[in-house]
């Protein structure tokens, strides 16, 4: 009985194994990583390193997550460095869903729906109490966080090897302390220009990516690559 169980388990594990891969196959993934640099246009203070992760498959369903660290410095006006009260963080997680140009492939047109959803520190108004952070500096930094979600509305278009997306959108939850008029009126508003750098003798299944990036609220740029699994 023992035995006969164990056969039953081997063939179900088999049957699952070739259905994992069968589906592998029909919807091939795409993995990005890259990093860059990020600053917001309001005040050169909120600055820093990003990292840039993603995943979209063959018809462009497309998961983003940027995460952007600015360091335990800043400048002011005249270039002298000072200390803030902590290490200040972004985080930006994005999700777009094609709902015409649905086609396998990148080249050509999309446009469909995306939501956004973003949390951090990083666009905080900080104002130290003396020389050193104190813990009611680094209370505030935290307390004063950015968070919202957004829901709106994205357009793309490949034309090889140039990339052009813009998207837009409405917020439904957010921090009203840390949101200006601005950034509830053209917060969600962003411009994507990505370069796909190609090889004149190879065919390369990888592309390395240059990408600009400009919103209300940051203005980036990034390299990354792309590797199909």
């Amino acid at each position: 009985m023992a035995k006969r169980t164990d056969r039953k388990w081997n063939r179900l594990g088999i049957v699952i194994g070739f259905f994992a891969f069968g589906l592998s196959c029909l919807f091939g993934m795409q993995f990005e990583i890259g990093g860059g640099y990020r600053f917001a246009p309001s005040s050169f203070n909120h600055n820093g390193f990003n990292i840039d992760l993603g995943i979209w498959n063959d018809f462009n369903d497309r998961i983003e997550f940027d995460i952007t660290y600015h360091p335990h410095f800043s400048f002011d006006d005249e270039g002298t460095q000072s200390e803030t009260p902590m290490d200040f963080w972004n985080f930006d997680f994005g999700v777009y869903v094609p709902i015409l140009g649905r086609d396998v492939g990148r080249t050509g047109y999309r446009f469909g729906i995306h939501s956004t959803f973003e949390y951090g520190n990083f666009y905080t108004q900080y104002a130290q109490t003396g020389d050193d952070p104190t813990d009611q500096d680094l209370w505030d930094a935290w307390q004063d966080s950015s968070y919202w979600f957004a829901a709106g509305l994205y357009g793309q278009y490949h034309f090889d090897p140039w990339l052009f997306e813009v998207s837009l959108g409405l917020p439904i939850v957010y921090n009203p302390q840390n949101m200006g008029f601005m950034d509830l009126l053209f917060g969600t508003v962003q411009a994507k220009l990505r370069y796909f750098v190609q090889s004149g003798q190879y065919q390369f299944r990888d592309h390395l990516v240059v990408e600009f990036q400009l919103s209300n609220r940051k203005i980036g740029f990034s390299v990354y690559l792309i590797m199909p699994f």
